[in-house]
């Protein structure tokens, strides 16, 4: 028994999918014809979910169990895990998979085989992170308040990234790991005053911000009325973030307008709005070519 830093990780609204509550028509995903649109779309999303977790959890050293939409990642050291969680949510972000999670820190058992795939953990930590996922709404991540005290290299500002979050339900206080504060690059400080890393940011949460709002990745998540609470509460987020690295103007989104707003995203409606605003926005028409938020097309971006 070890003291592990546990994260458990789902997509957001992939039950709905696949029990077919939202009704797929269009997704840059589905190529040709088939007969069953929200099947074969649910097939390319785990495929990217679990080939991203894979990835991540490679370059940070994680332990990780992957089961349809799922993910449990752990470590030893709490500090790996704090790096790869902002990693892990632009990639998937950037293939238009809003994932939501729990974070804790204690007890855990892990089986020991070489055999990565068919490892499994158990301990209270795991039921905790399982609990914490589902606190809140949105592309976020959820954690126990004793967590940041089992950090040991951290180089983070707490008051920035570890915000008190209290719950309506019980008015019990968790914590909320403000991933989005981080450009996902292993250490390298995001405070306010960072200039290359605070630009990237900025530039990852502008686009994520529109396309969010525009983009047909999440064409089926805008479908219902559910899904278009978890896009709202992402996008408020990650606006009023951006808000903070943005001097004398506001980009901040409410998560009440996703309620008013069309579900259209269909190809043709995201080129006639493009037109439209192309003069303030970037062009969120190339999101059907499923662009990385990698360092080089971002920085490329800042200085353009």
């Amino acid at each position: 028994m070890k003291n592990r830093a546990v994260a458990y990780l789902d997509i957001i609204g992939f039950g709905a999918l696949t029990n077919k509550s939202v009704q797929v028509e269009e997704h840059p995903f589905l190529r040709g014809k088939c007969d069953n649109k929200n099947l074969m779309l649910s097939i390319e999303l785990v495929k990217k979910y679990r080939k991203i977790v894979q990835e991540v959890s490679r370059k940070y050293r994680l332990g990780y169990s992957l089961l349809s939409d799922s993910a449990f990642l752990w470590t030893q050291k709490a500090d790996d895990m704090l790096y790869a969680l902002p990693d892990l949510m632009w990639r998937l972000l950037s293939v238009g998979i809003l994932c939501r999670g729990g974070l804790s820190y204690g007890e855990t058992v892990c089986e020991n085989k070489k055999s990565q795939s068919s490892k499994f953990l158990v301990g209270d930590a795991v039921t905790r992170a399982v609990k914490l996922e589902a606190s809140g709404k949105g592309a976020r991540i959820f954690m126990d308040t004793d967590f940041p005290s089992e950090i040991t290299g951290y180089c983070f500002g707490r008051k920035k990234v570890f915000c008190p979050l209290t719950l309506c339900t019980d008015f019990s206080v968790i914590d909320e790991f403000k991933w989005y504060r981080l450009a996902g690059r292993r250490g390298m400080d995001c405070s306010d005053g960072c200039g290359e890393c605070a630009r990237s940011l900025t530039a990852k949460l502008s686009l994520a911000v529109i396309r969010l709002r525009w983009s047909p990745l999440f064409a089926w998540n805008a479908v219902s009325k559910e899904g278009r609470v978890q896009l709202g509460a992402t996008t408020h987020v990650l606006s009023e973030t951006l808000d903070n690295f943005l001097q004398g103007e506001s980009f901040s989104v409410s998560s009440d307008c996703f309620q008013a707003m069309s579900p259209d995203r269909r190809r043709g409606m995201v080129k006639r709005v493009y037109s439209i605003y192309k003069k303030h926005v970037p062009d969120f028409t190339a999101f059907v070519d499923f662009p990385d938020y990698t360092e080089r097309s971002m920085m490329s971006l800042v200085e353009g």
